[in-house]
């Protein structure tokens, strides 16, 4: 499939990045959805109750009352070790739906606590000729600061996507490639990463639901 042209004011982002700071490695700081933080923890592996509370910062009531929700809503399912439930996402449509949220959650949140990342979102997200944008390294892990670069990796072969993006951010680090499982970048990607664009795709390539 050919690329399409694109003009200098939908290609280029505009400005540069400004000093800030993410707090810890928390980017799913979303406050009024429990519910997602949960999902988004459990993304990253089952878990029990008490530790989900600790991670968030909130009460343990509170944490069973949102996964019997999750329980009863058909997401979450668990498993008993000893006395204790661990907790563990299902595969199911439901689950996917919160799942598909929580990655839009966490690339708000991101944007919230880094403004100037939302022309680079913008830019990306705007472009015909990419599938699949995922952002890593410091930014994802939430250690950037104001000398980070941006990381992105992009699903392409074509270098000129990498080029016109580069140009246009003096800060912008872009990885292309196939979608491959046994790369250790990709691998690395998978652990922390925050999806620019391509969520449903991010989760066809991972198999996740398979």
């Amino acid at each position: 499939m050919a690329i399409k042209e694109k003009t200098p004011r939908q290609t280029c982002i505009q400005g540069e990045a400004l000093p800030f700071s993410i707090v810890g490695s928390n980017k799913f700081h979303v406050e009024q959805n429990v519910s997602i933080q949960i999902v988004a923890l459990l993304l990253r592996g089952d878990s029990y109750p008490r530790k989900l509370a600790t991670d968030l910062g909130t009460s343990h009531t509170t944490v069973l009352r949102k996964l019997k929700g999750l329980l009863d809503g058909n997401v979450v399912d668990f498993r008993a070790e000893g006395k204790n439930r661990v907790y563990f996402l299902k595969k199911t449509l439901e689950a996917r739906v919160y799942i598909f949220m929580t990655e839009w959650y966490t690339l708000g949140a991101l944007i919230e606590q880094a403004p100037h990342l939302r022309s680079v979102v913008r830019t990306i997200q705007e472009r015909e000729d990419i599938p699949l944008a995922v952002l890593f390294g410091s930014y994802a892990k939430g250690t950037a600061d104001q000398r980070s670069d941006i990381d992105v990796y992009i699903e392409t072969g074509e270098r000129e996507v990498k080029r016109e993006l580069e140009r246009c951010h003096s800060r912008l680090s872009i990885k292309i490639g196939p979608w491959d499982p046994d790369n250790l970048l990709i691998q690395e990607i998978a652990k922390n990463h925050v999806i620019i664009k391509g969520v449903e795709r991010y989760y066809e390539k991972t198999k996740f639901f398979a």
